[in-house]
């Protein structure tokens, strides 16, 4: 069951007006019940530029538990017909950012808070290579079957410190015969 109450500009402007609409839900309710709040015409930052609407969903259960909350800025037309979709969009946004990131920080990437901050533009520079090496093993893991063979026996990690040393030992491939280090690599993904 949705109810959504849409919230008129004057008053989103004031503290304290955050709460969700009560409702008290009949008794053939589907949970979680979800409250949405529309609020149109709101600034985004304090010098008033950029205007849009904010969507809040609250979610609880049949207690009255709050289960969820979040909010989203938006400049798309937003009514109690699609708020329900631009919720799912919110959710699977947040969900596809909250995921490349933990990956990118917790999962060989290295990646951390720093990059893209500051004056200094090799931060930057750092950071979209990080994001281009991320796309390219995004690319690899769906479309190379050698690749998806490799990751099925090891881990991302294991595999590009393997990759790593190989690289290093490359120069000296004439000297260990390039024979050996294809042997190797082809055992890798074995």
């Amino acid at each position: 069951m949705v109810h959504c109450s849409e919230v008129s500009p004057a008053s989103t402007m004031h503290a304290g007006t955050a709460e969700p609409l009560r409702v008290s839900p009949p008794e053939a309710v589907a949970y979680p019940l979800e409250l949405y709040r529309i609020a149109r015409s709101v600034p985004l930052t304090a010098t008033r530029r950029v205007w849009g609407t904010l969507v809040e969903v609250w979610e609880h259960d049949r207690r009255g538990q709050p289960l969820y909350h979040n909010a989203w800025f938006t400049d798309l037309e937003v009514t109690a017909d699609n708020v329900a979709a631009i919720v799912c969009i919110g959710r699977s946004r947040w969900k596809i950012e909250n995921e490349q990131f933990n990956i990118q920080k917790n999962h060989g990437y290295e990646l951390e808070h720093n990059y893209g901050h500051g004056q200094q533009t090799l931060s930057m520079v750092f950071y979209l290579l990080n994001l281009l090496a991320f796309i390219a093993h995004m690319l690899l893991e769906r479309g190379d079957r050698l690749y998806q063979r490799c990751l099925a026996t090891t881990s991302r990690r294991e595999l590009w410190h393997t990759l790593r040393t190989a690289m290093h030992i490359a120069p000296y491939g004439r000297a260990l015969g390039t024979s050996t280090l294809a042997s190797g690599a082809a055992s890798w993904c074995a």
